[in-house]
């Protein structure tokens, strides 16, 4: 299913190796998660998480200079987690990641 899904892929994913912070926020979850974001593109990440995701879940990514609210598209089994796709559909940034020239 992973490699269908990067077939139909219009954005270039870019890799990295980033630890962020997770809640799901539709449905509600008491706690939060610690996850590892594989890549990133404009419209969506593909991060390794120690639960099984359910697709159409809204969560809320805490990042090092944003915060990404994303919906769940897939979620696979991976070694001793799983993969899990988001479609962004919103980013708050947190620090500035732009410079005056």
């Amino acid at each position: 299913m992973e490699a269908a899904v990067a077939n139909r892929r219009d954005e270039t994913r870019f890799p990295t190796n980033e630890r962020a912070k997770m809640r799901v926020l539709r449905p509600l979850a008491p706690n939060g998660m610690e996850v590892q974001v594989l890549d990133i593109s404009r419209g969506g990440l593909k991060i390794q998480v120690s639960e099984l995701l359910q697709p159409g879940m809204l969560v809320q990514v805490r990042l090092k200079s944003a915060i990404a609210l994303a919906e769940v598209r897939y979620c696979i089994p991976a070694g001793l987690g799983y993969h899990a796709g988001l479609r962004l559909q919103d980013v708050f940034w947190t620090r500035n990641t732009c410079t005056a020239s």
